[in-house]
């Protein structure tokens, strides 16, 4: 059994020396303990790692003790804590335990243990998911330390958790549920909750890493955090539509506008249908406005007819509908009834008639001749 001062595991702390290591250090071996602590909220974690006992019933070698250098205070208010455990790479391949233990007010209140098998030169996630625990509860540790024999480490000497998993470098995607031995698997999350891309749920990759990869044969979820489960590059959020347009502003389509109408280029309250009408005149942009008596209809509904007939003449009324020519326009050339009697011509009524012009009689001395006396 190795000594306390030989154990691997012992950055859990997260010291400016672990960080130093993590940097240096391109492809650790570790483990990342992520726990769920929404139920409980404890505002102190105990973090153990023991390689896994033998079948002899014999304890396991104490890699990171609960009491000891395991212990973090004074925690944030977070529903889901991820712990990286750096480890000596000897341990890669072999079975280790880990144990989380919560605390209120120095008080165990839940505990969870899980087991996981590190692969060289990678990080690999263990979930460990806590139930309710009493004062009899007691951690495991090595035979013959108590928790008095270990130094009590206070967090607050300890850097910002998120700056040390920056410092760290992108964690793994957890995998999918269960991976095939060598790579047993203990039920992970979907990819994409590691990493250093923002995203749900703690350092996430967007919407995911790629979840497995090629460190192990996959199992009916996929291989737990392989090699290419590596933090996604933070997904990408999805552009915003452009704010609606109000009443009066130049459109092409109805969708561009709040009202939902894009009539004569321009957002309308209304659908403003019909001739001799337009939702963009001057005297109220965005508003159906009738255009004014004997101006031109800008939307070319009222067709120009010869005078003769006395019907419209290609501007509007003002009330909406096209115009006819006015009474008293010509509609008629003068015309002789006999050679005695001249029809000076005929003129509009005002509503599409025509009508004749009284007779007049030539004055004795004179004969109508093409309708004029002469």
């Amino acid at each position: 059994m190795a000594p306390a001062s030989n154990k691997a595991g012992f950055i859990v702390k997260l010291t400016a020396a672990a960080i130093l290591l993590a940097t240096c250090q391109s492809q650790p071996t570790g483990i990342v303990i992520a726990v769920d602590t929404a139920e409980f909220e404890p505002d102190e974690l105990q973090f153990g790692v023991r390689v896994s006992p033998p079948d002899d019933g014999a304890t396991g070698q104490v890699v990171v003790d609960p009491e000891g250098k395991g212990r973090v205070k004074h925690m944030k208010k977070a529903k889901h804590e991820r712990q990286p455990v750096f480890l000596d790479d000897d341990l890669a391949g072999q079975a280790l335990t880990c144990e989380v233990i919560g605390l209120v007010g120095g008080k165990i209140v839940a505990a969870g243990v899980s087991t996981a098998r590190p692969r060289l030169h990678e990080w690999t996630e263990v979930q460990v998911t806590l139930a309710a625990a009493g004062p009899d509860y007691h951690p495991g540790r090595r035979p013959g330390i108590d928790a008095g024999d270990q130094p009590s480490v206070d967090a607050s000497d300890a850097p910002d958790a998120d700056a040390a998993a920056d410092a760290i470098g992108p964690l793994p995607g957890s995998g999918g549920s269960g991976g095939s031995p060598p790579v047993a698997g203990t039920g992970g999350r979907a990819g994409g909750t590691g990493g250093t891309a923002g995203g749900t749920g703690g350092r996430s990759g967007g919407t995911g890493g790629a979840a497995g990869g090629t460190g192990g044969k996959a199992g009916t979820g996929g291989a737990v955090g392989g090699t290419g489960g590596r933090a996604g590059t933070g997904g990408a959020g999805g552009s915003m539509p452009p704010p609606l347009k109000g009443k009066g502003a130049a459109c092409r389509s109805g969708g561009e506008c709040a009202t939902n109408f894009c009539v004569d280029g321009v957002c309308c309250g209304t659908a403003c249908t019909g001739g001799c009408r337009s939702c963009n005149d001057a005297r109220g942009r965005g508003d159906c406005l009738l255009t004014g008596a004997r101006a031109a209809d800008p939307r070319h509904s009222c067709a120009v007819q010869p005078p003769s007939t006395c019907a419209t003449n290609g501007t509007c009324d003002g009330n909406g509908a096209c115009a006819r020519y006015p009474a008293s326009a010509s509609c008629g050339a003068p015309s002789c009834k006999n050679k005695n009697f001249v029809i000076p011509g005929a003129a509009c009524d005002g509503n599409g008639q025509c009508q004749e012009l009284p007779m007049v009689k030539c004055d004795n001395a004179l004969t109508c001749v093409n309708g004029a006396c002469i």
